[in-house]
C-alpha cells in the first residue's frame, strides 16, 4: 500500500511538473504597412465645411487635380455641385507670401470670376504642393473659397 501510495505521488508530481508548462510562444509577424502618398487633402470653411484625404483620384463625388510642373501652378477642385479652377504664373509665385487675384493670379469658382483677398501658394517643390485660399466674391461678398489644400507629388 505504501508503494501505491508512493507511485501515486510521484505520478501526480510528475504530472503537475508538465502541466504547468507555459504552451509555446508563437512567433510574432511584424507586418509594414505600406506608406501612402497623399494625392490631395482638402480642409475647407468656405463654401462649405468640408475635409477629406485622397489617396487617389478615385472617390466618387470629389475630384481634385492637383498642380503639375510647368508655367503655372494650376488646382483644379470639384465636389457637392461646386468647383473651382486656381491658375498662378509661377514666375511671379513668391512660396509663403499671399498673392493678390490679378493678372499673374486667377481664380474662377462659384460663378464668380473677380475675387478679393489672396491665395498662399505655402509649398511647390519636389516633394508636395500646399495652397490657402482666403477669397470672397466682389460682386457677391457671401460667396468665399477659405481652406487649404495640400498634397504629394
Amino acid at each position: 500500500m505504501r508503494c501505491a501510495w508512493l507511485l501515486a505521488a510521484w505520478v501526480a508530481i510528475g504530472c503537475a511538473g508538465q502541466g504547468s508548462a507555459a504552451p509555446p510562444a508563437e512567433a510574432t509577424t511584424t507586418v509594414e504597412t505600406e506608406r501612402t502618398a497623399t494625392f490631395c487633402a482638402v480642409a475647407l470653411e468656405a463654401p462649405e465645411a468640408f475635409a477629406t484625404t485622397l489617396h487617389a483620384d478615385d472617390v466618387r463625388g470629389v475630384d481634385c487635380v492637383p498642380p503639375e510642373r510647368g508655367e503655372r501652378f494650376s488646382l483644379g477642385f470639384a465636389h457637392a455641385g461646386w468647383w473651382l479652377q486656381l491658375d498662378v504664373a509661377r514666375a511671379s509665385l513668391a512660396v509663403g507670401a499671399p498673392h493678390a487675384f490679378d493678372a499673374q493670379a486667377a481664380l474662377l469658382a462659384l460663378d464668380c470670376w473677380d475675387w478679393d483677398g489672396a491665395v498662399t501658394v505655402e509649398a511647390d517643390d519636389d516633394t508636395g504642393w500646399a495652397v490657402v485660399f482666403d477669397a470672397r466674391c466682389a460682386k457677391d461678398r457671401s460667396k468665399a473659397i477659405v481652406g487649404r489644400f495640400e498634397g504629394e507629388y
